[in-house]
């Protein structure tokens, strides 16, 4: 839900919605390409591309990018089947398998603070592909932003999954707009107007198309 590749082929979501408004409303023109979550950070490395609209702050990639005010915070949730017990903190989850997207935050996260072995972890490329290996069996939990699972799986009607996914209270994801490491005029620009959107009431609009019914405000 926040960034997708629509039915007819259009990249779509809550993120592509948001950096419209921003760029709208400081008068800039916005060109939007698909591309894979590794390519799309390559190319903003090397200047290819401008912005990304939804990347969740960290130091390590802060090294990299710069980043724009947050304009969300999300947190992640532990995934798990019904059939299976509940994992109730990320302290539980040594010794289990866990389904992450490589590179993700939650991948970041996971390698330095828990102590479990590499083939503990199970990466693949997109989180709906995480949900359905954790569906058919594959894995002990999938850990990934709540909002993301809870539509992904409600879209997918994956009716074993537990509807409530335990919140992971040990990081959040503070997503930003992220810019090529030194583009500050661009990062400033981004600022105003995402202060701008906020202010005039149009972020809340589009948060609720987004995510009203699944997680009302």
């Amino acid at each position: 839900p926040y960034t997708y590749v629509n039915k007819d082929g259009l990249p779509d979501g809550f993120s592509i919605d948001l950096a419209k408004a921003v760029t709208r409303v400081m008068g800039m023109k916005l060109k939007v390409v698909v591309d894979t979550w590794e390519r799309a950070k390559n190319t903003l490395k090397n200047g290819e591309i401008d912005l990304l609209p939804m990347m969740a702050y960290s130091e390590k990639r802060d090294k990299i990018f710069d980043f724009s005010v947050p304009h969300t915070i999300a947190y992640d949730a532990i995934f798990t089947r019904t059939d299976s017990p509940e994992i109730r903190s990320i302290k539980h989850i040594e010794g289990k398998k866990i389904i992450v997207m490589k590179n993700d935050q939650a991948h970041d996260y996971l390698l330095p603070t828990i102590n479990f072995a590499p083939e503990n972890i199970i990466l693949i490329q997109g989180l709906p592909e995480a949900l359905r290996l954790l569906a058919s069996g594959k894995g002990d939990a999938a850990l990934m932003p709540k909002l993301v699972g809870l539509i992904v799986s409600k879209n997918l009607n994956l009716t074993n999954l537990r509807k409530s996914p335990v919140i992971i209270e040990d990081y959040t994801r503070p997503f930003s707009f992220a810019v090529r490491d030194g583009n500050q005029l661009l990062s400033e620009r981004l600022n105003q107007g995402l202060s701008i959107v906020k202010n005039s009431g149009q972020y809340d609009q589009i948060y609720k198309k987004w995510f009203g019914t699944i997680d009302p405000k």
